[in-house]
């Protein structure tokens, strides 16, 4: 027959379970039967000590049973009844076994402390706050002054200075605006004075000065109306003696000026057209110089380069009439030669 462990182990250990906990029943009963014991022998002691003793009767002299009341000579026979120790009942006291005392420590019982009713109150901690330090500020020393000390006096007096005397200043005469009757009306162009104006029309500064109330011959401004003895004759500039007008530059291919001429003259505002590019382009500028100038006055500049286009629009009654050299330079990364055209302005 095949043995099954499996189930022979379960069944021990049940019955290990169970011899254990019958064990332990038994040792529960046992120390409840002791403390029980004890307490009860203790109270029955305590009560037969508590009893007070009975007391003892002293034996009565009783005549014997039979005898008769008659008197004889002969004396009586004394009857001795044996004395009967009567002793006091004494209640015995039963031994009591000694108590094994419990060699168990009662677990210590947990007081509740009381507890604070007092709210705790937020103290706020010092924080440091900068304070603003000022600055020493200077004061300045006070300067020395240098005392003159007297020094030997020559025999020379001294020279008297004359006293000056404001004098009240002169006033301006005023002018007397004089209207001359047949006169035109004239505009005024850029860089003219009243001078060359005069000269154009057979006039004077002064007279043109009256007839036209100026405070100032020198303060007329271009835009400027004023009347005049009559049209004023257009002079062409003349050029200069000298070899014929000439380009300068203008061999690099990508640095031209194309629509322009050497001494060409031109009259109102025009276009410069040409080519403005490079490799590594930066910018290119147009500069304008007077004839009588060495320095050329920046006029435009752009960072677009330009192939066979528009370069600047110039007006050439910002710089007024004659001979005047239109410069276009390119910038790149490398030298780019620039081109000079002498154009004469009307």
């Amino acid at each position: 027959m095949q043995r099954d462990i499996g189930n022979e182990v379960i069944v021990a250990i049940v019955a290990v379970g169970v011899l254990a906990f019958v064990i332990m029943f038994a040792v529960i009963l046992s120390l409840s039967g002791v403390e029980t014991g004890d307490i009860t022998t203790t109270r029955q002691a305590q009560a037969v000590t508590d009893t007070p003793l009975a007391p003892t009767t002293p034996p009565a002299d009783t005549p014997p049973a039979g005898a008769t009341g008659q008197p004889t000579d002969a004396p009586p026979a004394l009857v001795t009844t044996p004395p009967t120790d009567t002793s006091p009942t004494v209640a015995t006291k039963q031994p009591t076994r000694p108590t094994a005392a419990s060699s168990r420590t009662p677990p210590p019982t947990f007081t509740p402390s009381p507890k604070s009713s007092r709210t705790p109150t937020f103290t706020p901690s010092a924080t440091w706050t900068p304070t603003d330090t000022p600055s020493p500020t200077f004061t300045p020393s006070p300067t020395p002054t240098h005392t003159p000390r007297p020094t030997e006096t020559s025999g020379i007096r001294p020279t008297p200075t004359g006293t000056l005397t404001a004098v009240p200043p002169i006033g301006i005469p005023t002018v007397v605006c004089t209207l001359q009757p047949g006169w035109v009306s004239y505009t005024v162009r850029q860089n003219e004075t009243l001078s060359t104006i005069a000269r154009n029309v057979g006039s004077t500064a002064a007279a043109l000065q009256r007839a036209n109330c100026l405070p100032d011959v020198n303060q007329i401004y271009a835009g400027q109306v004023i009347l005049v003895p009559r049209t004023p004759v257009e002079v062409a500039p003349t050029l200069p003696p000298g070899p014929p007008l000439a380009a300068e530059g203008c061999t690099a291919p990508s640095t031209q000026i194309t629509n322009l001429v050497p001494g060409q003259r031109i009259s109102g505002v025009f276009v410069v057209r040409g080519t403005a590019s490079a490799d590594n382009f930066i910018y290119y500028k147009i500069e304008v110089r007077p004839d009588f100038a060495d320095v050329f006055n920046f006029f435009s500049r752009s960072e677009t380069p330009v192939v066979s286009g528009d370069l600047a629009t110039i007006d050439p009654t910002i710089f007024g009439a004659g001979l005047h050299w239109i410069k276009l330079t390119v910038i790149s990364d490398t030298h780019q030669t620039p081109c000079v055209i002498p154009v004469i302005f009307q």
